[in-house]
Order: C-alpha cells, then sequence, then structure tokens
C-alpha cells in the first residue's frame, strides 16, 4: 500500500461527510482511507459502514486523538501516512502531490498540508501554523514515511490532542530530517468548536496551556527566551522589493500555469497576505532560510526547515 489516510471522528456525521467527499475516488496513488470512530451515535457509524472505499475502526470510546491514531499506525504496512481531521477537506490533487514530494526528495521526513480556516475566527490567517517557543513551525496536518513515524513512537499520548503536531513536527527534525509545506492550501478546515461534545472553551485554553507547558519541559534545550522570538529584523512587506515576492509560489507546475493564478475565489490581497504571512514565517522561524522564497521557487514546496547537526547534537 502506497498511502494511508488516517481520519478519526466522534458524532460529527456532516462534518466527516464532507471530508470523505473530498477523498473517496480522488487520490490517484494507491491508498486505503480509515476513519477512527469513538463511538459514534449520530449516525456515523451506519452511515461508514455503508461506504466504499473506506475502512473503519470501532474503538467505541474517547481515546484522545494521540492515542486513537497509535492504536492503529502501529500495525500500518503503508510506504506512507497522513493524519486528518473530520472537519478537514482535502484540495484535489494534494495527498498525491505529498507523496510525489516524499518519495523525489529522501532528505524530507514531513510534508505540512498547509491549512487554511473557512469557518470561525481565523478565516483571515493566510494559512494555519504556529510557531512554538523552540522556533518550529509546527504542522497542523502532514504526511510522512510510515516507518518513520513507527520509528519514533507514533504520536506522544503525553499530549492527548492539543501539541501533538507540534511535538511530531520537533521530533523529525531532531532525527536529521527536514520538514517543509506545500505552496498551496491543501486542505480547507471547516472549524467548528460547537460540534465538539468533547469539551467547551475553558477546556481547549487549559488544554491548550498544559500541552505547551508540556512541549517546553520536554523541549528545554531548544526553547528560547521570550525575548529572543521577537521580530527584530526590521522587515516589513512595505521594505520588500517586489519582484521577491513572485518567489513565493511556483509560476509553472508541470508545465503548466499555477492553478492560483487561474483560481477565481483567488486575489490580489489573498496573494499580497499570503506573502505577508509566509515572511512572517521566515523571519520568526528559527530553522528557516531567510531566503527560503529564492531557494524553493521552482520548487512543489517551500518553508523549509532543518536544524542544524550542531543543535541537534546538544539533545540527543
Amino acid at each position: 500500500m502506497k498511502l494511508d489516510v488516517l481520519i478519526g471522528t466522534y458524532n460529527r456525521i456532516e462534518l466527516i461527510r464532507k471530508c470523505l467527499d473530498a477523498l473517496v475516488g480522488k487520490i490517484r496513488c494507491e491508498h486505503e482511507i480509515i476513519v477512527i470512530d469513538a463511538g459514534s451515535n449520530d449516525g456515523t457509524l451506519e452511515y461508514l459502514e455503508s461506504m466504499d472505499g473506506v475502512s473503519l475502526v470501532r474503538q467505541g470510546r474517547l481515546l484522545g486523538q494521540a492515542k486513537s491514531l497509535n492504536q492503529v499506525i502501529h500495525s500500518l504496512k503503508s510506504d506512507y501516512l497522513c493524519w486528518l481531521s473530520d472537519d478537514n477537506v482535502v484540495k484535489p490533487g494534494s495527498l498525491d502531490l505529498a507523496v510525489h514530494i516524499l518519495e523525489n526528495n529522501p532528505d524530507i521526513g514531513m510534508v505540512a498540508l498547509k491549512v487554511k480556516d473557512v469557518t470561525g475566527p481565523h478565516v483571515n490567517i493566510p494559512y494555519l501554523g504556529s510557531i512554538w517557543s523552540s522556533g518550529v513551525l509546527n504542522c497542523n496536518q502532514g504526511m510522512l514515511s510510515t516507518r518513520l513515524m513507527q520509528n519514533l513512537g507514533g504520536f506522544d499520548e503525553q499530549f492527548r490532542d492539543y501539541g501533538i503536531d507540534a511535538d511530531l513536527t520537533t521530533r523529525v527534525l531532531l532525527s536529521g530530517y527536514k520538514v517543509v509545506y506545500t505552496k498551496q492550501i491543501a486542505v480547507s478546515h471547516y472549524r467548528n468548536h460547537e460540534a465538539d461534545s468533547w469539551t467547551d472553551s475553558d477546556g481547549r485554553k487549559r488544554h491548550l496551556e498544559e500541552a505547551r507547558s508540556l512541549y517546553n519541559r520536554k523541549f528545554s534545550l531548544l526553547v528560547q527566551p521570550a525575548d529572543s522570538m521577537n521580530d527584530s529584523s526590521g522587515l516589513t512587506l512595505e521594505k520588500l522589493n517586489p519582484l521577491y515576492a513572485l518567489f513565493a509560489f511556483n509560476p509553472i507546475e508541470n508545465g503548466k500555469i499555477n492553478a492560483r493564478l487561474v483560481d477565481r475565489e483567488f486575489s490580489l490581497a489573498d496573494w499580497i497576505a499570503s506573502v505577508a504571512h509566509d515572511i512572517r514565517n521566515i523571519r520568526k522561524g528559527r530553522f528557516i532560510s531567510k531566503i527560503d522564497l529564492l531557494e524553493c521557487v521552482f520548487k512543489p514546496f517551500y518553508l523549509v526547515q532543518q536544524i542544524p547537526e550542531e543543535v541537534r547534537s546538544k539533545i540527543k
């Protein structure tokens, strides 16, 4: 099997329908779509049982995202795996592109599937991805080799839900691999906390704070003082040479004009905001080259992160 796609769900039938509609029959490489259900009673199980092209794993209870996924990850035999949330809608061709990147770049350990919120309070952010206290830009949703994931022991179950992505991104980097982002939005995120029956707003804040605290303890040798994370370069979009901004994405893909140039939903304002966000990540990300946009101009990925050997050797 080339690719395993893992999706956890619990009592969100409308979201999982939308998620699977974008996947079933739309991935070109050999693959298996595995949906892990935590004991839904809203018709989700009956829907999943009726779906062709979907394998159902009945876990029957809420275990936390890390533990739930790990119970499946350890037995996978595929070349690659990616994890998605049930409120994710994957753009056509995105998973095949990520497989292509990994197959042709053995020094890349993980591909971040660039995520954009299309509902909720963060729709104005060009794409998701937080820079953690270590200076690592985390992958909200990603793809990596199954063997690497298994060698790393899967997700760290200490994090349960929040922080599992930042932790995994950091461990892949500490293993000596690069981590990259797709240039194009790969996943539309239909954020809907109101549909989450397992926690409330205060609970989410508490879990996130706990995850950040755990991350800081676990990677204490990487964590930077708060003042060193401030942006002091003085570089602003207004100072940026307009020609430099052109390198924010590849104008040619596979001999054809990049889809973003003809996407009716993509405006000049969107492009400028996206470039500004790229620059922000490059400036604040500790392990991203300051000329990343130039170095990746003809590549289908960018925001390349790599922890230098001299840094990794102090942590091993």
